[in-house]
């Protein structure tokens, strides 16, 4: 069996007990064209079966696997970025190369093909790049954690009840988009815009979304049924940050932590892309929405 094949196993989910569905769609009803989505747009509902292995160890395997071409060195370690690194033009993996005094990462394109430009960068200006964000982003996650500490103290609220609701209601937003959807269906059939086959094989799909939608409110409505007050389950990501408050220099296992990728762009700038996006964000909504001060966005966060 190939690498890719053992690699696209080891990043199955699905193993972990977790239900993924929505990775393609098709644009719509009417245009058929199936396009790859990504991960934010995936509908998961956890626990869905049995699992095969724990949600932590194949969170390790992630961190381990061959997924790009910057693997292991001569040492037999993995080079520190190994897994994160993109041409942010072209979307390549980047390969390292040595020179007489400093080591470079290359675009793979470029190097391969010449189907990108040539541009590098140092590995040393690199660290020293991400230490300089990660501490920036570590200052917003601390002041995220106190902002969120400061309202649950004020209101006495529980922090994972309120992104539990507000979760729900996002689900309950999606239920009545696809139910309008249907009703659209049923107008376009009418109109003769869709055949009776196109009708039915939409209907399926927007029938089987609603299925999965009302799933994961049910487990969501009993998330919250037996949630504890002093529960906080959703400001673990904020620990995994400010355990590393304190960093001095950059290493393999911080940057696989709450890195997912880092983006090389043609002109020099670096684009980093955290983990815990949503979390992020739900912290955020969360703030605002007990209408606290605003706190300045990061800019190396992305929704």
């Amino acid at each position: 069996m190939g690498q890719k094949k053992i690699d696209k196993i080891l990043q199955n989910r699905a193993y972990t007990g977790d239900l993924i569905q929505g990775k393609k769609r098709t644009i719509s009803h009417k245009v058929h064209k199936v396009i790859e989505t990504t991960s934010d747009d995936w509908i998961i509902v956890p626990n869905h079966h049995e699992a095969i292995i724990s949600k932590e160890d194949f969170e390790q395997t992630q961190n381990i696997i061959y997924r790009r071409d910057i693997r292991i060195n001569k040492e037999r370690k993995y080079d520190l970025f190994a897994g994160h690194l993109k041409c942010n033009d072209c979307g390549n993996t980047f390969t390292i190369k040595k020179s007489k005094n400093f080591e470079y990462y290359y675009c793979t394109s470029f190097l391969k093909e010449k189907s990108c430009t040539n541009h590098a960068i140092r590995k040393d200006k690199l660290e020293d790049i991400v230490l300089a964000v990660i501490k920036k982003q570590m200052d917003l996650i601390i002041e995220i954690d106190n902002k969120i500490d400061e309202i649950i103290e004020k209101n006495n609220i529980n922090y994972d009840m309120e992104i539990l609701n507000n979760r729900l209601e996002e689900i309950q937003n999606n239920i009545l988009k696809y139910e309008k959807l249907k009703e659209t269906l049923k107008n376009d059939l009418i109109c003769e815009y869709i055949t009776r086959e196109e009708y039915i094989e939409y209907q399926e799909e927007y029938d089987k979304k609603l299925k999965q939608y009302n799933k994961e409110m049910k487990i969501t409505n009993e998330k919250i049924e037996h949630i504890g007050f002093k529960t906080n389950e959703n400001k673990e990501w904020i620990n995994k940050f400010i355990s590393n408050k304190d960093i001095k220099s950059i290493n393999k296992q911080v940057v696989d932590e709450i890195i997912d990728d880092i983006f090389v762009c043609s002109d020099g700038n670096i684009k980093i892309v955290f983990k815990y996006k949503n979390e992020y964000f739900e912290a955020m909504d969360f703030i605002k929405n007990n209408k606290c001060d605003i706190i300045t966005t990061d800019v190396c966060a992305s929704k």
